[in-house]
């Protein structure tokens, strides 16, 4: 793009209008003198790597209890272990408590409460065992046997698996496990929540999870709302426990009903009704027997994997109407209520409701049925209902789905909306593409790059605009390129994507640059704290807090980092500009024809010398994002130059010319400025003074209104600042061009031949316009002097000769008005 100037180049820019430089990318070295902007740090996260044999025994007597006050027995083949590979007998552990049976223990020695839920108990002297740092051993998790740790008095605790840990308002919630000493001993499930605000002590809080109903009970989803006051635990054999944050111990956990096997180990609840009817394929039917038909409760061989919350309206109260994602693609409605609420007539309602089936994202026909909700989120727009869903899974195809009614906020009603439904296909198979979002912007993580886009939360996009379907904007996939790699995991951030690479290393890519800014190796594995290997764990992942959108965790295994920036958006408006100039590089030109200097004389009032296709539209609605990105007045200013520069480039000199009148000094000095505007139509050829631009050398030459744009807006300044000698000499000038500009002999012979004498007339009006509308700001006598020079009609200059107080002027200018000539004023 000719003509246009790059501020980065040239952090001072010189006063002098030859020494203007050609535009060009902006330099790597621009932003290294500057500290980074994301900063990592190590945390001391309080997960121990063992139990001691005695507290492991009390917490699976917890645990005992809390299966116990939910109601849940054994079946008749006895409870299986959480991983489903347990023997169906029933076993002792190594003090001869029975598991799995329903039996209670008579013994005296009750359990207290600080034993599992505080870190006043079993925690305090869990943090000093050292034992268990000793063990060695190459084997995996899932199979070590721990012979050498129950040697030295303590079982491994296994470290949080992917998706078991979740961040949200402060908090961290995680979900562990404890092998017992052999295959026949139960695994036990913890839950861990940790206060990061008070940074440990009494603020974090152990729960034991109860028995597994029936099947493989790992847990395999932890799931917050944004207060961190609900948290949903979803099994991989369908159970969903609730725990609410001001639970007490006793009763600490709600296994929900719906979900999975029933509390008497049956496959499918007695109370759920699975007659895989979705409430959206009779949305529409009013009579009762269609709704009554709609399927309440999980289907079987599913779980939970994605939530979406209602951020709006939910509370530490209620979670409000919220929708659950599932293994296989399916989409549920539920709520839920904390314990120590005082019930409402509406939580009533809520706390009896059963998971209810809203729809089903695939049909039976459909090869990716299979495919998991990996992503589930509801916006709340102006008018109605936006949700976003991502599904996907190994050998299924990953899909982006979006659902929007403007006429209701139901979600079997925005669910069933046919209209306003649309469905994105991406390239390639990944198990779980992560769907993150941060205020009105998503991310989308696949298998061979970053799918983004904007949500329209005002209805303006051109598509919404038109009729069409797609509620998102701004859409697209960046693609794994040479810093662009393929990440495990993905963070969002207000203004950039966060993402974790295999080795460890973590990128920050600006959103709108689309590029990486920084990046930092991370070693977490000489963190941890664990005898055992935990490569069997998986993978890093990146945690993201809804209420502290600018900061981010990265947990592996044990290790805890937090990744904060000082200022995110410090170079936003950088990067924003730079993609100003790169788009206008690709810009469709617009040439200035014959007809297009006509139109530049009859365009008076708006002085713009073309209209604006949607690609300039967009390219000044970045300029716009731009400016309000900057945080001090000189970054504005540098935008406004940048933004003058490039419409001057264009042929658009007098929309230029307002915005170099908005430059301070310091950066576009009025003296050079001016004569930049002038020279071209004064016949003297400057390259460097319109940047080599032939658009803007034609459009110079043909008119003296961008110089009269300019002046006018500088004279506008003068006025507010009462500066008298300023407005007088921009005045006379203006009246000088003001005049010259009507006397151009193209104007001439427009007027004497009649062809466009409207024209004629407005520019002559433009002089006495601008007389009465600066008769208070200019010398009068200097002026007069000015008009004495040209052929002035008397109607033109009457009022001004009145006003300034020349009343001779004035008397002559009224005898002449009317006459047969209409003769000079000063003839």
């Amino acid at each position: 793009m000719g003509g246009v100037t790059n501020p980065f180049e040239d952090p001072h820019p010189s006063r002098s209008r030859r020494a203007r430089r050609a535009p060009s990318t902006l330099p790597a070295a621009s932003l290294t003198d500057e500290p980074p902007i994301w900063a990592a740090r190590h945390v001391e996260w309080p997960i121990p790597a063992a139990l001691s044999l005695s507290n492991y025994q009390k917490l699976v007597k917890a645990s005992q209890q809390a299966g116990q006050q939910l109601g849940l027995h054994s079946s008749k083949d006895g409870a299986k272990n959480p991983t489903g590979t347990g023997s169906g007998t029933t076993t002792k552990s190594s003090a001869g408590r029975r598991f799995g049976s329903g039996s209670t223990d008579t013994s005296t020695d009750e359990t207290d409460e600080s034993n599992y839920y505080g870190i006043g108990g079993f925690m305090s002297r869990v943090l000093n065992t050292s034992q268990g740092n000793e063990a060695k051993g190459s084997d995996t998790l899932e199979d070590r046997t721990v012979n050498t740790a129950s040697s030295s008095g303590s079982l491994p605790l296994r470290p949080p698996r992917p998706h078991c840990v979740a961040a949200a308002n402060g908090w961290i919630v995680a979900a562990l496990e404890c092998p017992g000493q052999s295959s026949s001993q139960p695994i036990l499930r913890l839950v861990s929540r940790w206060n990061v605000r008070r940074g440990g002590g009494l603020a974090d809080q152990w729960i034991a999870l109860p028995p597994p109903a029936r099947g493989d009970g790992r847990i395999r989803h932890v799931l917050v709302d944004p207060t961190a006051s609900h948290t949903l635990l979803s099994a991989a054999n369908g159970e969903l426990y609730y725990i609410h944050s001001n639970a007490t111990p006793k009763r600490a956990v709600r296994k929900l009903l719906g979900f999975g096997p029933a509390v008497d180990g049956s496959p499918v609840d007695p109370l759920s009704f699975l007659t895989g009817i979705a409430a959206t394929a009779v949305a529409h039917r009013r009579d009762d027997t269609s709704q009554q038909s709609i399927q309440k409760g999980l289907s079987q061989d599913t779980y939970v994997t994605a939530v979406a919350w209602d951020k709006d309206k939910g509370t530490e109260g209620s979670s409000k109407p919220i929708l659950l994602g599932t293994s296989n693609g399916e989409i549920y409605e539920y709520a839920v209520v904390s314990p120590q609420r005082e019930e409402s007539s509406e939580d009533k309602i809520l706390n009896s409701r059963m998971p209810i089936l809203l729809h089903k994202l695939s049909t039976e026909t459909d090869e990716s049925s299979a495919a998991a909700v990996s992503g589930i989120y509801v916006e709340r727009l102006r008018t109605g209902l936006l949700v976003l869903v991502a599904t996907s899974g190994r050998h299924q195809r990953t899909r982006f789905h979006t659902f929007y009614s403007p006429h209701s906020s139901s979600f079997p009603m925005v669910l069933a909306d046919q209209v306003h439904t649309s469905l994105t296909e991406l390239p390639g198979s990944i198990e779980f593409a992560d769907l993150q979002v941060c205020a009105d912007q998503f991310a989308m993580r696949t298998a061979t790059g970053i799918y983004y886009g904007t949500v329209d939360r005002t209805l303006s996009s051109p598509s919404v605009l038109a009729g069409g379907s797609s509620m998102v904007m701004e859409t697209g996939l960046l693609s794994y390129s040479e810093g662009i790699v393929p990440c495990v995991s993905l963070a969002v951030t207000p203004h950039h994507w966060v993402l974790l690479t295999e080795a460890n290393e973590v990128r920050y890519v600006n959103r709108v640059a689309q590029k990486v800014i920084q990046k930092e190796r991370v070693d977490l594995d000489n963190n941890s704290n664990s005898s055992m290997n935990e490569s069997a764990l998986g993978l890093g992942s990146l945690l993201m807090d809804i209420r502290r959108p600018d900061q981010v965790w990265l947990r592996k295994a044990r290790s805890l980092v937090h990744i904060s920036s000082s200022q995110e958006d410090r170079d936003v408006w950088k990067f924003t500009l730079q993609k100003c100039l790169t788009n206008a590089s690709t810009a469709t030109a617009i040439g200035l024809s014959s007809s297009d200097r006509q139109n530049q004389r009859k365009d008076t009032v708006n002085r713009s010398t073309s209209v604006l296709s949607d690609q300039e539209i967009a390219q000044e609605a970045l300029f716009e994002q731009a400016k309000a990105l900057c945080t001090n007045s000189a970054q504005k200013a540098v935008v406004t130059a940048v933004r003058a520069e490039y419409h001057l480039s264009q042929g658009r000199a007098e929309l230029a010319a307002k915005y170099l009148a908005q430059c301070p000094s310091y950066i576009e000095p009025f003296a050079d400025t001016a004569i930049r505007l002038a020279l071209p139509k004064l016949g003297i050829d400057d390259p460097q003074g319109y940047g080599g631009s032939w658009k803007a050398r034609a459009s110079l030459e043909s008119s003296n209104f961008p110089l009269i744009t300019y002046l006018v807006d500088n004279m506008r300044i003068g006025k507010m600042n009462e500066d008298k000698m300023t407005c007088t000499m921009i005045g006379a000038w203006l009246a000088e061009l003001y005049l010259h500009e009507r006397s151009e002999p193209s104007l001439q012979a427009l007027s004497s031949s009649g062809a466009d004498s409207e024209t004629a007339a407005q520019h002559k009006a433009l002089l006495s316009q601008f007389l009465d509308a600066n008769v208070d700001n200019m010398d009068a006598k200097t002026i007069m002097k000015i008009l004495t020079s040209h052929d002035v009609e008397a109607a033109e200059c009457a009022t001004f000769a009145t006003r300034s107080g020349d009343i001779a002027t004035a008397v002559n200018a009224a005898l002449s008005i009317g006459s047969k000539d209409n003769v000079c004023l000063f003839c």
